[in-house]
């Protein structure tokens, strides 16, 4: 007999059948009912589904189903604060002490800033976008709940950037286009931060930085204002 099959047999040794299981249904009320006792009846199907969903998640499957015992806690802990309603205080910003500015010159953001001769913001929007950015694949990029908050939470700016990008176009003549597009800009990145996740607030410059987030990878997110030749 080879060592592989010494050690299948090994493993095989470790497993157990019962032909008398309890069905699919019961077990899964049991899993409900053992890991749901700190919520809400009405939230605990939502709570086992989504944690479902997190095992069977691309980035699990991707990480051949590795799954660390700080990660799935962390998940938990994540998921149940969204479901009690609880809030938490924002976590801290990562601070870049070093930062290459050069380094950003060229991403799209920055153009988009620069159509509209609005360099005085430029280390300032270039800031607000690195540190968020590290923020995000520090804190939330490995949290599937989390994650899919910052989606809605950036698609909601993306509305609101839409909406207001229109009326300010309307308004804007030929001759004051890149006033007009400043204002524009200082207008959406002084809205209210809203909220984000389980925070009541979203710190400024996090808000910012997701602004700037949305517009270097989306092509119509712009500053300039379109011309109103009417």
């Amino acid at each position: 007999m080879n060592q592989d099959v010494k050690s299948l047999l090994k493993i095989l040794q470790k497993f157990y059948i019962d032909h008398n299981a309890i069905d699919d249904k019961e077990y899964y009320k049991q899993i409900k009912n053992r890991n749901t006792t700190h919520l809400r009846p009405i939230r605990a199907d939502q709570y086992i589904h989504t944690l479902f969903g997190y095992i069977l998640s691309p980035e699990i499957i991707d990480n051949k189903w590795e799954i660390s015992y700080e990660g799935f806690r962390e998940e938990c802990i994540n998921l149940t604060s969204v479901l009690t309603e609880t809030t938490k205080v924002f976590p801290e910003k990562v601070k870049l002490d070093n930062l290459k500015y050069e380094e950003y010159l060229e991403n799209p953001f920055v153009e988009k800033i620069r159509e509209i001769n609005y360099d005085d913001v430029l280390i300032e929007a270039i800031t607000d976008f690195a540190e968020t950015r590290e923020l995000v694949l520090k804190e939330f990029r490995f949290s599937p709940t989390i994650s899919n908050s910052l989606k809605n939470y950036g698609e909601d700016i993306k509305k609101k950037h839409g909406t207001k990008y229109r009326q300010a176009s309307r308004k804007a003549a030929l001759e004051n286009q890149i006033e007009a597009s400043k204002d524009f800009y200082d207008e959406i990145t002084s809205l209210d931060s809203g909220k984000f996740h389980i925070f009541n607030t979203v710190p400024q410059d996090i808000y910012t930085g997701v602004i700037h987030m949305i517009a270097d990878e989306e092509d119509e997110f712009v500053w300039l204002l379109k011309k109103n030749d009417v």
